[in-house]
């Protein structure tokens, strides 16, 4: 007979309603049962009894070893008595003072009679303890013996009358326990009963579990090989990038290297303007290749930290490089503010956070036409915690809408297409700022305004290891500084930051001049030196040379600041006249020479070949070049050389198997061997260091580097 889907369903549901209310009162009564069980549970009489006879034969081996001294009474077996006697005595006590052994010697037996044996025992320990096998006296031995044997039938009675006790009582328990095994029995029955009902009911539901787990097994599948497509696109990606590194870099040595502005200090303005122009080209180009290979290593974890000491007043000036020769934007007025009257020395990864600085501040530079960029750096010191980095970039440019700012984090996301068409970039500049901080333990955040700006802070915990003033308090006391600035803003910023450092006074006969126009600053400046003002100019180079050169008399004691304006500059050209001075880096130009340094160039691109011969002509060093590792075998074994720059990438020979084979024959044990490539993934650095080498120069290398580099070969020499 067919029953209706209604009917059925409440008739199921009901069925097993019912079940489980069963199943569920009887596993109660079960549970009811089992805990009146467990309450009555046999104590561990058994352990404690044992451990309480074993004491009959602790003191039988005190008998047999004080037996054995008298029938040979050595110094050795006297000492082994003793040692027994001192272990056994312990035991047994240790067996008979137990709360365990106590509490059943009060249920069962005699505790105090316990307690008597114990004496005993204590007493004849000591007796054998006061044996001297030098007095040659063994009267007392027979007493001993008939101490043990005393003790000894002592311990056998009492413990024989208590263990029957003992006996007595495990058997009321076991009776009881089986009785109430035979109940449980039943409700087990029950039980199973009940359970194989719910398991015949519900093998519907488990045949429907069986056809979903083969779904999803099936789509476990299909994600799996998809994962693993992802993965294999990932490694091609990869494989793609590190090629597209390569063959960008290579040209790109040729266009930076060539067009160093070095080279071409004598040609015509029209001339260094268009190299000036293929430099920055270059620059930026390299920029964008960085940021991608960046992002990429960063996708595949495969970026570290790396921690090294450093100075605060390094980054910020680092950073002000971006800004020095970018004269394109005469509206927007960059500051650079820090601590600088502190010499901070700190520890992190300092590349990483010049990095992030760098991405924001060309963020910045780049939507802003007008106004103002403030770059500010400082250390939030915390008692008992870490300190923190705060740096904060913050413009006038035409900043972001609320919408915009979820996604100013995303990798290539910029506000819309056509922000991408006027301005350009790719739009991982931010991306990957919010990782590497994130990969510090840090933390980035941005509030802006459409149309007014955008203000970006960075905070990243680190470590001060050291921090000396630069200026002292005499020195504060005379060398107030007043500001005078054409723009309300910055004349406010520069204000707050002298104040800061506590040179600050507005009466002052020293005045920093800030100057935006350049028509004005001649008129300014004629002001101010005619009112008998010190007057230390911030402009720009160019606003400089052609407002004020040619205007203020060379007997005025007027000092010059290059835009941007940094508080490194300014605490600078305050030491100018003292013994305290610091080294401006931007004012020392002129590269190191390096006329005793020979270095071999082993690289098979002719243009590579140039850029090296060129970069190494203004560092006035000896130089020879072959074009690939087996000429360099065959020249190291006829000569020697300071530095060899070796390109991982060649003919013949390559870079990898020329240094196996150098190390081999110990050809250069006292060369620089420098791997020149254009593969800066950080695996394959690790691997040029593990292979041998002493150094990497990446491709493409500025002078700068060059020079650095030779300078850690000429102080080795020395």
């Amino acid at each position: 007979m067919r029953i209706s889907p209604v009917v059925s369903k409440s008739a199921f549901i009901g069925t097993i309603g019912f079940l489980c209310v069963c199943l569920i009162v009887s596993i109660g009564i079960v549970i009811y049962s089992s805990n009146k069980i467990e309450n009555i549970q046999a104590e561990p009489y058994v352990a404690i009894i044992n451990n309480n006879l074993s004491s009959k034969s602790k003191i039988l081996s005190i008998k047999i070893d004080l037996l054995e001294y008298l029938n040979a009474p050595t110094e050795r077996n006297l000492k082994k008595l003793k040692i027994r006697v001192r272990v056994m005595r312990s035991s047994i006590n240790q067996d008979f003072s137990s709360e365990s052994t106590i509490n059943i010697h009060k249920r069962f037996g005699d505790a105090s009679r316990l307690e008597y044996i114990g004496e005993r025992v204590t007493i004849i320990a000591e007796k054998i303890k006061a044996i001297d096998s030098n007095k040659g006296s063994f009267d007392n031995a027979q007493q001993i013996l008939k101490d043990i044997n005393g003790t000894y039938a002592t311990v056998n009675d009492y413990l024989s009358g208590m263990v029957s006790k003992v006996e007595r009582n495990q058997h009321e328990f076991t009776d009881l326990r089986e009785s109430h095994y035979k109940r449980l029995y039943i409700y087990y029955t029950i039980i199973l009963v009940i359970s194989l009902l719910i398991i015949s009911s519900i093998s519907m539901l488990y045949l429907n579990q069986i056809q979903l787990t083969s779904k999803l097994h099936k789509q476990s599948i299909r994600t799996e090989k998809a994962r693993k497509k992802a993965e294999h696109s990932a490694h091609a990606k990869s494989t793609f990038l590190a090629n597209m590194s390569h063959e960008i870099r290579t040209p790109l040595n040729a266009i930076i290297g060539l067009s160093e502005g070095v080279h071409y200090e004598k040609s015509d303005p029209e001339t260094k303007k268009n190299l000036q122009l293929i430099h920055l080209s270059g620059n930026h180009l390299l920029s964008v290749i960085n940021n991608i290979l960046d992002l990429s290593k960063i996708d595949a974890g495969k970026i570290n930290i790396e921690n090294a000491d450093f100075k605060l007043n390094d980054i910020v000036d680092q950073v002000r490089s971006i800004f020095i020769n970018n004269e394109s934007k005469p509206d927007v007025e960059v500051l650079l503010l820090s601590p600088s009257h502190i010499d901070y020395e700190l520890h992190s990864d300092p590349t990483k956070i010049i990095q992030i600085l760098t991405n924001l501040c060309g963020n910045a530079w780049k939507f802003t036409e007008s106004g103002f960029i403030v770059v500010d750096c400082q250390i939030q010191k915390i008692k008992g915690k870490k300190s923190n980095l705060i740096m904060s970039v913050t413009d006038t440019g035409i900043g972001m809408t609320s919408e915009q700012l979820t996604h100013v984090f995303a990798e290539f996301a910029q506000a819309d297409d056509s922000i991408s068409r006027k301005f350009g970039g790719t739009g991982l500049g931010l991306s990957i700022s919010k990782r590497l901080t994130d990969l510090l333990s840090g933390e980035i955040n941005v509030e802006s305004t459409q149309n007014q700006g955008s203000a970006f802070s960075v905070r990243i915990p680190i470590d001060v290891v050291g921090e000396e003033a630069i200026i002292d308090q005499e020195f504060v006391a005379n060398n107030k500084v007043s500001v005078v600035a054409d723009n309300t803003k910055v004349h406010q910023l520069i204000e707050a930051n002298i104040q800061g450092m506590g040179l600050l006074d507005k009466e002052s006969d020293h005045v920093l001049y800030h100057n935006s126009n350049p028509m004005e600053i001649s008129a300014v400046v004629d002001e101010l030196t005619r009112a008998g003002k010190r007057v230390t100019i911030v402009a720009s180079k160019s606003n400089y040379a052609s407002g004020v050169d040619s205007f203020v008399p060379s007997n005025l004691d007027n000092e010059f600041i290059s835009k941007p304006f940094t508080s490194n500059k300014l605490v600078n050209a305050l030491l100018a006249n003292t013994d305290q001075k610091r080294i401006d880096k931007e004012a020392t130009k002129d590269f190191a020479s390096f006329s005793e340094v020979s270095v071999l160039i082993v690289e098979d691109v002719t243009v590579n070949q140039i850029v090296a011969q060129k970069t190494l002509d203004i560092l006035s060093t000896q130089h020879e070049t072959v074009s690939n590792g087996q000429e360099c075998i065959d020249r190291l074994l006829e000569k020697t050389f300071d530095v060899i720059l070796l390109d991982i990438q060649m003919p013949i020979l390559d870079g990898v198997e020329t240094i196996k084979r150098i190390k081999e024959e110990s050809l250069a044990d006292e060369t620089m061997i420098v791997a020149l490539t254009a593969n800066t993934f950080e695996d394959d650095v690790r691997r040029y260091f593990k292979l041998g080498f002493d150094d990497v120069l990446s491709k493409p290398f500025k002078l700068e580097q060059m020079e650095s580099l030779l300078s850690k070969c000429h102080r080795h020499s020395l």
